[in-house]
């Protein structure tokens, strides 16, 4: 190889080096202009906070800029979500960013605050009308442990005490969701209220949260069909085909008066078909007279059987109350002796 053609192989090594460098420096220099165009961090580069003029931004462990500095505050959730305040102007609200500074959630709330030694944030939205806060809880990913807004929460200890106007409940946090502990909860039945506070083995046999929110519903509006107004018959779409007979019994409670009443057991029942529990409820009432004054207290025990349909809604399948069956036979045998005496 001689010598001309030895400086002709250098010439183009050192055109290409010098390409490569100009590449590289473009590509920097694009990074730069637009941070948002960077990927998520990796785990050996996690997000950091920078301050530049009051105002803070997001940028890798080696500071590479993710984000310009837009907001008055940031805490770090995970590292691709974090806790934001918008940046500027009076009555500024918190809300959820990426690691790219989008909006994740809306900025909404007064303060989002995570629980210490647990994956949970509690975030407190503001309802004027009311002067008070409800509350949502999160995730450090960004996702909500449950739908509902609660009117209190507290967590300590580890438990998560949750209260829904005169509902309380007792919680745990778990890979599946919240798990329930203890439950309290009350259901309108016209002036009265059903409640329901199932043992811990019955909420956990539970397929969720809201299905033992729909069965309570379901029971008080067949106590309100009861006791309240017996002269609307039920929706024929609220009733099942098993005994549909059993379910026509309003005009046994005619001039009746609910004080009280509370489900002591859900038991699921065995089928083939959508789920179908048996609920017994304890109830005390009040016969009355003409005048609607009181003259016979009754205690007790209905039982209520209803099925899960295919849109997720429960229907009546049958009822029993054998209490209210021994009480109208014991008043049928007195007047047929009242009748045979006066005769």
């Amino acid at each position: 190889m001689n010598h001309r053609i030895k400086l002709l192989i250098l010439v183009l090594l050192a055109a290409i080096l010098c390409l490569a460098a100009a590449i590289a420096a473009m590509a920097l220099e694009g990074s730069r202009m637009d941070p948002s165009a960077e990927g998520p961090p990796s785990s050996e580069s996690a997000i950091r906070l920078y301050v530049e003029n009051g105002l803070w931004g997001i940028r890798t462990s080696s500071g590479r800029a993710l984000t310009t500095p837009n907001w008055s505050s940031l805490q770090i959730m995970s590292d691709t979500v974090l806790v934001a305040k918008e940046g500027t102007g009076s009555n500024r609200f918190y809300g959820m960013i990426n690691h790219k500074g989008e909006t994740l959630v809306p900025f909404v709330y007064s303060n989002i605050s995570r629980q210490e030694h647990a994956d949970l944030w509690i975030a407190a939205l503001p309802d004027p009308e009311n002067n008070r806060s409800v509350y949502h809880l999160y995730r450090s990913d960004g996702s909500l442990w449950s739908e509902e807004a609660w009117e209190v929460c507290s967590y300590q200890n580890g438990k998560l005490m949750l209260q829904q106007g005169k509902n309380s409940y007792e919680a745990n946090l778990t890979a599946h969701g919240l798990s329930y502990r203890s439950w309290h909860s009350e259901h309108p039945v016209g002036l009265r209220r059903l409640i329901m506070e199932p043992l811990l083995h019955e909420i956990q046999r539970m397929a969720s949260a809201e299905t033992l929110h729909a069965l309570g519903d379901a029971a008080a509006y067949f106590l309100s069909y009861l006791f309240v107004s017996p002269e609307i018959p039920l929706d024929s779409a609220l009733i099942g085909n098993e005994n549909s007979d059993s379910l026509a019994v309003s005009g046994d409670y005619l001039n009746c008066r609910l004080e009280s009443a509370h489900v002591s057991r859900i038991l699921p029942k065995e089928t083939t078909g959508f789920p179908c529990y048996l609920l017994q409820i304890q109830v005390r009432y009040q016969r009355l007279d003409d005048q609607h004054n009181p003259i016979e207290t009754i205690q007790t025990a209905m039982f209520l059987t209803m099925a899960q349909n295919a849109n997720g809604s429960f229907v009546y399948t049958e009822f029993h109350d054998p209490q209210a069956a021994l009480s109208a036979a014991a008043r049928f045998h007195a007047a047929q002796n009242a009748a045979a005496a006066a005769s």
